[in-house]
């Protein structure tokens, strides 16, 4: 893509609607926005920033286009497509073994070729990816942060305010 980070906006515009990828981890590392023509437009993927102080994955799951310094990591198989809940899982794993203190901006994770030879460790069962428990291990977490704060409205004194399907999707 031929633009540069600090030529773009930081909020959408009429013209520029399509959130960039930079190697930022604020903001999921979605900083500035690009026009939507021409551009690769990617979804429900993982990413990580290559040329970071911080090597944090995320799952994207809304569109986005890479801008610079970071990948986008797509599950191959066509017989399965991972829930959401299941790429979170995934994110976890992968911020195991590239959120280390050895990696820093003068010791980068580096490119690719470091990236994709990492080893990246999913539960299993039968010899297989236990996708069932990876869904279930995210929705169990997921409903104790709803749990917690919904406890915490409560002795507030916020009882009666409810959590839209965003905020509970946000936690």
């Amino acid at each position: 893509m031929p633009y540069k980070a600090d030529d773009l906006p930081k909020c959408a515009t009429d013209k520029y609607t399509l959130p960039c990828l930079t190697s930022s981890f604020n903001n999921q590392g979605l900083n500035y926005y690009v026009p939507r023509n021409g551009a690769t437009i990617l979804k429900n993927v993982i990413s990580i920033p290559s040329n970071s102080d911080v090597y944090r994955a995320y799952f994207q799951s809304r569109e986005f286009t890479v801008l610079s310094d970071a990948y986008a990591i797509r599950w191959k198989s066509d017989e399965l497509m991972p829930s959401q809940n299941q790429y979170m899982f995934m994110v976890m794993c992968i911020n195991k073994v590239t959120d280390l203190s050895i990696y820093s901006y003068k010791n980068k994770l580096g490119g690719w070729n470091v990236v994709k030879n990492k080893y990246i460790q999913l539960p299993k069962s039968d010899g297989k990816i236990d996708f069932a428990f990876m869904e279930n291990f995210i929705a169990e977490l997921e409903a104790q942060h709803v749990a917690q704060l919904e406890t915490y409205f409560s002795v507030t004194g916020l009882k009666d305010t409810h959590l839209t399907i965003e905020e509970k999707q946000s936690l």
